[in-house]
């Protein structure tokens, strides 16, 4: 400071001196001034780093003991000291050879780190040590344990530490106790912590591996757990926790790490348990392929001896607790080809249990739906065999299928077996004798149904009155429309159709008019497409295409679209009257073909057509043979087949040629005609000249004379 005061002294005495003596001598020694000022800068800034440095910048290297120091090992309840036939020492230690000298932060911590690994490999590792490493788990943190390395990883670790693990056996009894104390605390995190600490391949005590069994059963609850646990298990030997380590694999692991599991298990000599095999079946089912499941009981069942012949009601199945659990699997997986596949190569035998007769009944309702009644029922008799009831809900799916198959007699066996019968079950039996054409036993269920205080809807009368339509019982299905109306239901489209028909199919065309004009006004609906092609067809079976007409233009003046049918016994019976006009016409409205050509301001006729009916391909190819029959094919075939062309209806080459072959001929024919007309008015006018001139000539010598 002193050396500073001095030159800001100096400088001041140079600044007098410049004002009152100036002189270019004085920029020199300015410059110099200034060069001083810098180095006293440079100086003290160089102090203050250096005092820094020594402070508080630099870490300082961690005290280490000595290589004699004593060392205690933290046990469960009471520190003991190490053996002294321990094969690691300080001397061994990463730090042992550091003096107090400065390093990096870099290297100090990994220092540090080599360190605290050293110490796990020397100690029997506590629960405190454990949680004194920021509770890191290093291979079950980082890895991901369904990696396929992570298995060669977590091998090699431990291969590692079997390489400077050394302990004794007190050591090694301390540790298992140690890790059966945490598993019966349920700490699996730390005892999987201790458990790769301890030499590879180290076996645990029988009660350790109960108690860790115990935990992995209730604790369990990553892709780890399974892992660590199997190789405890097959380190070990034990089969309790074989079975745990399995149970885990099927909630958090796939099939694949099973069948490697169980592999594992038999190399390492465990005994097998029917436990693996279940395992595997039912990760089968989590991953979806129950058909595995199925070929593994299969080939179980084969390697026994049992074939499918072997079957029977005496017969034992081989590995039936394996085979009810593949069934259960397929069933929960929807995989019933699978199950059927099963099932037949047991000879149609039902699992013993509860899950496995139900997974039989669902097997029952599928083939009920897509191979029939005959599979299904060897699936009841198969479970009734095992002392195992149908439930409600299956009886019902066979119920139905009998009904639609028109198998009533079967459907009778299981309506009768119903206990609890719904209206879906008496509307089924109703709707079958109806399609069946028992009247008489449609009715019966009918009056049961009322009985039981169902209400019948409007379909189910609908069908009883078509049931009446096809037997001609007028009375019966007008008794049957006034209940409709009397338990509140309203007739509908539906019903009127029925009823239309009916008077058509006894002849009365004008009750089929009149039930058409009044029902839909009394009870407040329109009708709809299907009515409407009810009294069509009643008004062509009566021969009445002009009433027909009138009705298909009434249904378009309505806005209803009518169906393909209806344009097609239109056309038809045009064809059969020889009305090729009105025929093409329907076509037209059926493609939306416009006949004239479009106005100004109106859509293009190069617009795709709007069609509203896909007809047949028979009918328009019979109307368009019979145009070139008639010679009407350039009038009629020719426009015609160009406007299905540009409606996307493709009609076939050989039909093609021949109309154009038709509208040729024709065009030739009508030329020609012309042209003997022409020719024969000539020669009649030659002829009536000459006629004059013979009587002009005979007049005048006849007057001559």
């Amino acid at each position: 400071m002193a050396a500073v005061a001095t030159t800001l002294h100096a400088t001041q005495s140079v600044e007098l001196v410049e004002l009152t003596n100036p002189c270019p001598s004085g920029l020199i020694e300015d410059l110099v001034d200034m060069a001083l000022l810098m180095g006293v800068f440079c100086i003290g800034w160089l102090l203050v780093s250096f005092c820094t440095a020594k402070l508080g910048g630099t870490r300082l290297a961690p005290k280490v003991p000595a290589k004699d120091a004593d060392l205690w090992i933290p046990a469960p309840r009471k520190i003991q000291p190490p053996s002294e036939d321990a094969s690691l020492s300080w001397a061994d230690s990463p730090t042992a050879s550091m003096d107090n000298a400065e390093f990096s932060e870099k290297e100090m911590q990994i220092a540090e780190d080599k360190t605290f690994d050293w110490l796990e490999k020397l100690l029997p590792l506590d629960a405190g040590i454990v949680e004194s490493k920021a509770h890191s788990d290093p291979i079950s943190d980082v890895l991901n344990p369904i990696d396929p390395a992570y298995a060669e990883l977590q091998v090699a670790a431990e291969d590692d530490l079997a390489l400077v693990a050394g302990l004794s056996m007190a050591e090694i009894d301390s540790a298992d106790d140690r890790l059966c104390h945490l598993a019966k605390c349920n700490d699996l995190r730390s005892c999987w912590h201790l458990w790769r600490c301890l030499p590879h391949h180290m076996a645990l005590t029988s009660s350790t591996c109960d108690a860790l069994a115990a935990a992995v059963q209730l604790l369990a609850a990553s892709a780890a757990d399974a892992e660590y646990a199997l190789e405890a298990a097959a380190a070990s030997g034990h089969e309790g926790l074989a079975e745990a380590a399995l149970a885990a694999g099927v909630r958090l692991q796939n099939a694949s790490w099973l069948a490697k599991a169980g592999a594992k298990l038999d190399a390492a000599g465990v005994p097998k348990q029917p436990s693996q095999d279940l395992a595997l079946v039912q990760a089968y089912g989590h991953d979806g392929r129950a058909d595995l499941a199925a070929d593994l009981w299969l080939e179980r069942a084969a390697s026994e001896g049992f074939c499918h012949g072997d079957g029977g009601v005496d017969t034992e199945l081989p590995e039936s607790q394996l085979y009810g659990a593949a069934l259960e699997a397929c069933a929960a997986s929807g995989d019933f080809a699978a199950a059927a596949r099963l099932v037949r190569g047991a000879a149609w035998t039902a699992p013993s249990t509860a899950a496995g007769q139900a997974a039989m009944l669902a097997l029952a309702r599928w083939l009920a739906r897509c191979q029939g009644l005959g599979p299904a029922r060897q699936c009841l008799a198969a479970v009734r065999r095992a002392g195992g009831r149908p439930d409600a809900a299956t009886l019902r799916v066979l119920l139905t299928t009998g009904a639609r198959g028109g198998d009533m007699t079967q459907a009778g066996e299981f309506f009768s077996e119903l206990s609890n019968k719904d209206f879906t079950s008496f509307s089924v039996m109703v709707r079958g004798f109806c399609a069946a054409g028992d009247v008489e036993q449609a009715f019966e269920h009918f009056r049961a149904m009322r009985s039981h205080g169902f209400t019948p809807d409007s379909a189910l009368f609908d069908a009883l009155v078509s049931a009446c339509a096809g037997r001609n019982m007028l009375m019966v299905a007008e008794e049957v429309i006034a209940e409709m109306v009397s338990v509140g239901t309203r007739p509908t489209s539906s019903t009127l159709a029925v009823l239309v028909r009916l008077h058509g199919a006894r002849g009365a065309l004008r009750q089929a008019l009149e039930v058409f004009e009044e029902l839909p006004r009394q009870h407040g609906f329109e009708a709809d497409a299907r009515a409407y092609h009810a009294l069509i067809s009643v008004c062509l079976s009566s021969s009445r295409n002009d009433l027909a007409l009138e009705v298909f233009s009434s249904m378009s003046i309505a806005g209803v679209l009518p169906s393909a049918k209806t344009y097609e016994a239109l056309i038809n019976a045009s064809l059969r009257h020889g009305s090729l006009d009105d025929a093409v016409a329907l076509v037209r409205d059926a493609y939306g073909l416009m006949l004239d050509e479009p106005v100004e301001g109106s859509q293009s006729s190069s617009a795709t057509p709007q069609r509203r009916a896909v007809l047949e391909r028979r009918v328009i190819e019979g109307l368009l043979e019979l145009a070139g029959r008639r010679r009407d094919a350039s009038r009629i075939g020719l426009p015609l087949l160009e406007g299905l062309h540009q409606a996307g209806f493709d009609v076939s080459e050989k039909l093609g040629a021949s109309l154009r072959r038709a509208a040729a001929r024709e065009a030739a024919a009508a030329a020609e005609g012309a042209g003997n007309q022409t020719g024969a008015a000539c020669e009649s006018g030659c002829r009536a000249a000459s006629w004059r001139q013979w009587r002009e000539e005979f007049g005048a010598s006849a007057a001559a004379r």
